[in-house]
């Protein structure tokens, strides 16, 4: 094909000063070697052939088939070099670019190598060097103004659907620009209207190309449009024969190469324009389509429905095409089906559970290796046996390419696929990539958010089952939401206590206010507090409440929210009590038992110590009681007893305590007594004698008889005290019990009902 448009060039457009007036193989040779480098060698071939069927010499034919191979290799070359450039000519650059390396630059090598040939070969004139040499590189760079743009538009193949409309529009429009042609390079209408008419009347045509049908038949009217022009030039016709000739090429094709490059860059950015409102377009549909699908999430729609609307709306922005979304398990071993509504049955049993790995397809390969993975033509690429059921499910269902990009959350772990399928061997353009990226990347966002969603209900109704009462305040501390268990607790229901401060609800007497008051200052200024308070039911009943209180700050460190839990434990402090009553307190007389005693006597000899004031520690042991057991029984014993210790109770002061060893013995410690011994001996004697005369009075005693119900009995019993004083002089507790004991004992020993202190000397 090369060699043929060298040969018709040469032979058909050659004029009087022996230069071609279009060099239509510069363009062609420029075309084929950015679509294909390895053109290279066919191109030298096609020149060589050409000028040896001229008659060229062979120095000639060497010359000129290096000069025009290697003036399109150098444009190819120096194009490629440019990694922005696009051969399509999207842009302005890419058109510019074009006409300057591969027109200008490679145009000066191939005119510059071809016009010496032709020199060494005399078929130019050393006298017209310079002007041959300036032709060549003017025919030259005129071939790659109007035949490689041609080739290289109507080599790519259009996105854009020509309607009916637009086949008509495009078929006048370039009957039309013939018709104007030939008026303006031929002649026609000049005898009607009595004179020709000029080259810019070619100009609405091809605006009109560039305006409404694109950069493709705005090349193709130029190309026309020059090839009716040489025509003219060859045949002789006056009206454009004359200009060329006169001119000397330069005006005329001056005015065509600016006609060229009008029409050319008007196109291009009329085209840009167009794509920009469509891409605007398109995002803004992807948009709306992406708010649209997050409020499904957000109103609860489940994650299958909804990877399936966003599966069809892409089928629907770009026909042809099948898509499918595939989620990765938890185990990150397979790829399960998420959504596939244009697919087969068969096709999506077959792609649900796929392994992941190498060789079982695009998708478990994207997900092995995080990146987009493409296979342009399903049956050259190679399967492993795990791989055969989806090889076999997609020849079935006649898919032959697939384009699978991974489908990743804000921490870049993969989530599943985006996949892409089609009917045909393709591989994705620069725009169909960020079109997988985008709705891959929107993939993401949806099965993040129904996470969350799902996360974020698992938390509303774990707060709202909560058996704790709960509640969210602002920075002051004003309630914006309570759990239902909050007015189970207070009493207020949440619509009586939004709004209101958390610190002032439910108040009680019993609690401190200056201990209440620490805690919000601590509170308010960003900490956190856990601790027990006293608060008021809406009924006024006080309870007990143990309640923590988290701050939630900002970026800066400025709380902005508080989050409160509570819980009432009224009945857990009542348990309390109750251990604590059951470890430290007889049970049937309420007295501190060994335990609280031993404590409390610990106590008092440190402090009698430091305050060099005695103690006195009282034993004493009922005489008469076991025949008031053994004669009415144990329950009316209990009663003695209980009456018992609420005499000797009544005998001491507040300060002192009395506690019941078990059976009929009790224990009174007296502490803060005086710092002299003797004055310490008469205090505790007195208080002795008080309860000895107390508990020498007669007890009335409720009986229970048969056949005549409960009676009152009197009881009369008497005490045995013992009685040792402590100061601090290092005797233990265990030995002043001992003491007291002894002293007890000592009284029974001299006839009971009597006090005796502790001697040293009977110990």
């Amino acid at each position: 094909m090369h060699g043929a448009l060298v040969w018709v060039s040469l032979a058909f457009f050659t004029l009087e000063q022996g230069s071609s007036a279009l060099f239509l193989a510069s363009g062609f040779a420029l075309a084929m070697l950015l679509l294909n480098p390895r053109y290279i060698g066919a191109i030298f071939l096609g020149v060589l052939a050409a000028s040896a069927l001229l008659g060229y010499s062979g120095e000639t034919v060497l010359l000129v088939s290096i000069g025009s191979t290697l003036g399109a290799y150098l444009g190819a070359w120096l194009l490629s070099r440019d990694k922005v450039f696009d051969a399509a000519l999207v842009t302005a650059r890419d058109y510019l670019l074009l006409i300057v390396y591969g027109g200008f630059i490679g145009s000066a090598v191939s005119a510059g190598v071809g016009v010496t040939g032709l020199l060494s070969g005399g078929i130019l004139a050393h006298e017209t060097q310079l002007n041959s040499l300036f032709f060549g590189w003017l025919v030259d760079v005129l071939g790659v103004i109007f035949i490689t743009p041609l080739i290289l538009l109507w080599g790519h193949p259009s996105k854009e659907a020509f309607s009916k409309q637009k086949i008509s529009e495009a078929f006048w429009t370039v009957t039309s620009a013939l018709l104007v042609g030939q008026m303006v390079f031929w002649g026609w209408l000049a005898a009607v209207i009595g004179h020709s008419i000029d080259f810019y009347w070619l100009a609405p045509p091809i605006v009109w190309a560039a305006l409404r049908l694109g950069k493709r038949w705005v090349a193709l009217l130029l190309a026309l449009a020059a090839m009716q022009a040489v025509s003219a030039v060859k045949s002789g016709v006056v009206f454009f024969a004359h200009d060329i000739s006169s001119s000397t090429l330069g005006n005329d094709w001056l005015i065509m190469v600016a006609l060229a490059l009008a029409g050319m860059l008007l196109s291009i950015d009329s085209e840009q324009r167009r794509q920009a409102e469509v891409r605007l377009r398109q995002q803004t549909e992807e948009l709306n389509f992406r708010n649209q699908i997050l409020q499904r999430i957000n109103r609860g729609a489940s994650l299958p429905l909804v990877l399936s609307g966003l599966t069809q709306e892409f089928e629907r922005l770009h026909p042809g095409c099948w898509c499918a979304m595939l989620l990765l398990d938890k185990e990150g071993k397979h790829l399960h089906y998420g959504a596939a509504p244009s697919l087969p049955d068969f096709y999506k049993q077959a792609i649900n559970g796929l392994p992941i790995g190498e060789g079982v397809g695009a998708c478990g390969a994207a997900v092995r290796r995080g990146e987009r993975f493409i296979i342009s033509d399903m049956q050259s690429y190679t399967f492993w046996p795990v791989g055969f059921r989806f090889r076999d499910a997609a020849k079935k269902a006649g898919i032959q390419s697939c384009w699978s990009q991974p489908v990743k959350n804000s921490e870049h772990q993969v989530l599943g696929t985006f996949d892409i399928y089609h009917a045909t061997h393709r591989e994705p353009s620069a725009e169909e990539v960020d079109q997988m990226e985008r709705m891959a990347h929107l993939a993401g966002q949806v099965i993040a958010q129904a996470s969350l969603q799902e996360i974020l209900h698992l938390k509303d109704v774990a707060f709202n089952t909560s058996s704790n009462a709960m509640a969210i305040t602002d920075k002051d501390a004003r309630i914006q939401w309570v759990n239902p268990a909050f007015g189970e607790m207070t009493g207020y229901p949440s619509s009586e206590v939004i709004g209101l401060t958390l610190r002032d609800l439910g108040k009680s007497e019993k609690q401190d206010p200056a201990y209440d008051q620490t805690i919000w200052k601590t509170i308010l200024a960003g900490n956190g507090w856990h601790g027990e308070l006293v608060h008021r039911h809406k009924n006024g009943a006080d309870y007990d409440e143990e309640m923590t209180i988290t701050p939630m700050k900002d970026a800066a460190g400025n709380p902005i929210h508080f989050i409160a839990v509570m819980r009432n434990i009224t009945e857990r402090k009542k348990s309390e009590e109750q251990i604590r009553t059951l470890a430290f307190y007889d049970t049937l007389t309420q007295l501190p038992n060994r335990r609280l005693l031993d404590d409390r006597l610990s106590r008092a000899m440190i402090a009698s110590k430091r305050s060099n004031r005695y103690g006195a520690l009282m034993f004493l042991d009922l005489d008469n009681f076991k025949p008031l057991n053994d004669k009415y029984g144990h329950g009316t014993g209990d009663l003695l007893l209980i009456e018992v210790a609420q005499r000797i109770t009544q005998c001491v002061r507040g300060t002192d305590t009395v506690a019941r060893f078990g059976g009929d013995e009790f224990v009174v410690m007296l502490d803060g007594l005086s710092t002299d011994r003797n004055g310490s001996i008469s205090e505790a004697e007195i208080v002795a004698e008080k309860i000895r005369r107390s508990i020498a009075e007669p007890f009335m005693l409720s009986v229970h008889k048969e056949g005549r119900g409960d009676v009152s009995i009197e009881h009369r019993c008497s005490t045995s005290i013992g009685v040792a004083l402590f100061i601090g002089d290092g005797v233990s507790s265990d030995d002043l019990l001992k003491r007291a004991d002894m002293a007890m004992y000592r009284a029974k020993d001299k006839g009971r009902n009597r006090m005796h202190f502790f001697d040293a000397r009977h110990a």
